[in-house]
């Protein structure tokens, strides 16, 4: 006879990975220079202004709320503020040159971030200089990561108690509702990392996830279409 795992093995190895995809995402999310600033993106002329300066942050006193930033550079290079630069996503392009662009000129921001000596320009010409620290601190992470950390724990808690409770006589039903669950939390925890970074991600970094968004994203489509294949059946 097969053996199968109870309903008690199973929630604890979700919790487990729960726990071990929230530990993985946060600490990619912290391991990024942090200068405390946060930014705002004029929707009409792509202007960057400063909304919030957190206290105790190395930017504190240095800019101020309001103020517009048009580039960073530290001594030998300098990129420009910009949407596509705080904002951007990897599914914005739709070329390969715009999409290998876009990564680039994130690890050329992250290498600035890294620098000793950054600065910081405004709209007057005016240079701050500002020296990120090497890495960000969990409080400093916006309500937002939270929330699709907790919205993506609970889809994939509640597929993997179908597939705990569910009647066996639904076994494969019950597994395509538990890898749907699955892979919309290895989506949402992506994205979470780099949709509420600060500036800018390590490029290689950056375009790994944006692989693994993809996947995980092809995943739960073909998974939560599949359920449709099983039915009229009760899922639970």
């Amino acid at each position: 006879m097969k053996a199968t795992l109870s309903p008690k093995e199973i929630l604890f190895g979700s919790f487990v990975f729960y726990i071990l995809v929230v530990f993985i995402t946060v600490k990619l999310s912290v391991s990024t220079p942090w200068t405390g600033i946060g930014f705002q993106i004029d929707p009409l002329s792509g202007k960057v202004y400063v909304v919030t300066v957190e206290k105790n942050s190395p930017a504190f006193n240095k800019v101020s709320p309001g103020e517009q930033l048009i580039s960073m550079h530290n001594d030998s290079a300098g990129v420009r503020l910009s949407g596509e630069l705080i904002q951007g996503m990897p599914y914005n392009f739709s070329t390969y040159t715009e999409f290998n662009y876009f990564f680039n000129l994130q690890s050329q921001a992250e290498t600035i971030l890294n620098s000793d000596n950054v600065f910081f320009e405004n709209n007057n010409n005016t240079l701050h200089e500002i020296i990120p620290a090497k890495t960000r601190p969990i409080s400093s992470l916006p309500l937002m990561f939270l929330l699709q950390l907790l919205v993506g724990g609970g889809i994939f808690f509640v597929s993997m108690a179908v597939l705990a409770f569910g009647k066996v006589r639904n076994a494969a039903v019950n597994i395509c509702f538990a890898s749907a669950g699955t892979s919309f939390l290895v989506l949402s925890s992506v994205v979470a990392i780099y949709a509420n970074r600060e500036i800018a991600l390590n490029g290689s970094t950056f375009y790994l996830l944006s692989i693994v968004q993809y996947y995980a994203l092809l995943a739960f489509i073909l998974f939560f279409v599949s359920i449709f294949c099983f039915y009229p059946v009760r899922v639970k």
